[in-house]
């Protein structure tokens, strides 16, 4: 029936349809007049489109969400285009090399990883060149190895933080299975 069940946040949908960026603006205003949330605490994380979409949200909603996570998600060029943040948003990203849904070197709109990344580090003004450390492999038959990037501290102490699973497919590392059914090499060093 055409009915679209994703965030509007990749290339062709970012300005088209319903507006995600404004629901969840409206969400946080809900919770917070129902639950009396902290509002300097509202994060923002998601796998594939879900991480896409928290990217759009530290570039239009900085001022109301303190950090995002993203998992198998990254930016597209559009999004890398128009975003202008109005403060350091902290960044983590997790992301398999091999993935086959959302390419870790980008194409067809999608930004590469390390490019999505670098825009983060270069805005929250964190310091150069990443620090590179290998996680202990404790499972050696996922056949996938995880290798963390950490950038920080930059403005307003926010951090940009990689985690590279070499190897390793669309899948959300550690957890057994993922919604989409294992696409790939699923980690469990995480």
């Amino acid at each position: 029936d055409g009915l679209n069940l994703s965030w509007n946040a990749i290339s062709g949908t970012y300005y088209g349809g319903v507006d995600d960026v404004g629901f969840l603006s409206a969400l946080i205003d809900t919770i917070n007049r129902d639950y009396h949330i902290n509002l300097n605490r509202v994060y923002s994380t998601g796998m594939s489109n879900g991480g896409f979409m928290s990217y759009r949200l530290a570039c239009e909603l900085s001022e109301r969400i303190a950090a995002i996570a993203s998992v198998t998600g990254t930016m597209t060029d559009s999004m890398i285009y128009y975003c202008h943040p109005s403060r350091p948003v902290p960044v983590l990203h997790f992301h398999g090399t091999t993935d086959p849904v959302v390419n870790y070197n980008g194409g067809g709109g999608i930004t590469p990883v390390s490019t999505a990344l670098q825009y983060w580090v270069n805005h929250n003004n964190c310091p150069q060149p990443g620090d590179t450390t290998q996680l202990p492999n404790t499972n050696t038959t996922d056949n996938s190895t995880v290798s963390k990037i950490y950038w920080g501290t930059g403005d307003e102490q926010s951090e940009v933080i990689h985690y590279r699973v070499q190897g390793g497919g669309h899948t959300w590392p550690g957890s057994g299975n993922n919604f989409f059914g294992v696409v790939g090499n699923l980690n469990m060093d995480v």
